[in-house]
């Protein structure tokens, strides 16, 4: 007897591959002045970002661009365009932070 093939489950589609998961993120013309100033500053660092500004899109263009500059991965780079970039994403998420955390009023 020759061993049967069991057919494969079908391929699992995403529902909408346009449609990310988490907060819907920021429309770049609502950003002020700061954080445009500060977005500017991440993208001359190399970072490719939509015009919906999400923390886990900067994060994870962060850890794309890291482990291009990282001195450890990288040994015949000095340590000054990997701290530039590591202090423009840090930043750049603490004004996103702001942005997107409710503010409490004084009562």
């Amino acid at each position: 007897m020759c061993d049967v093939l069991k057919p494969t489950a079908p391929a699992r589609t995403a529902a909408k591959a346009s449609a990310p998961f988490g907060p819907p993120g920021l429309p770049r013309e609502t950003l002020s002045g700061e954080v445009l100033v500060r977005l500017a500053a991440f993208e001359a660092q190399g970072a490719q970002l939509s015009e919906r500004i999400r923390e886990a899109d900067v994060r994870n263009e962060w850890r794309r661009l890291a482990r291009l500059v990282h001195p450890d991965r990288n040994p015949g780079l000095d340590g000054t365009r990997f701290a530039s970039l590591q202090s423009s994403y840090v930043s750049l998420v603490q004004s996103l932070r702001e942005i997107s955390s409710p503010r409490r009023q004084a009562a």
